[in-house]
């Protein structure tokens, strides 16, 4: 099924370099990104086939699949600094939730 969009975009919004990488970032899914300059900014026409854009965009779906080590050391002295669960799994990169499973399964060992 062939899917088209056509939007006008001011020219405060975006510029052409970023119309640019919003183009090669569609491309990746097969939408087909026509622009052209307006009088205020940017004509913007997307075509797609939306069983290929689904089907090129599913292979991104799902949780990074690569574990996040936890140096616990690391977290031992942070939390002596008075560091938060919180704040110690934002200075780490690594979801709260991960954190806790991870804190659990690390005591289960120990």
């Amino acid at each position: 099924m062939q899917d088209k969009l056509n939007l006008k975009v001011k020219e405060n919004f975006l510029t052409e370099l970023q119309l640019e990488k919003l183009k090669k970032l569609l491309e990746q899914f097969g939408v087909e990104v026509v622009y052209s300059r307006a009088k205020d900014g940017y004509d913007l026409n997307l075509l797609w086939d939306s069983s290929e854009v689904y089907r090129k965009s599913s292979r991104y779906a799902g949780r990074n699949k690569k574990g996040t080590d936890i140096d616990w050391t690391q977290v031992d002295y942070l939390s002596s600094l008075g560091m938060t669960n919180d704040e110690i799994s934002d200075r780490l990169g690594v979801n709260i939730r991960t954190f806790y499973r991870r804190k659990s399964d690390h005591k289960k060992e120990n």
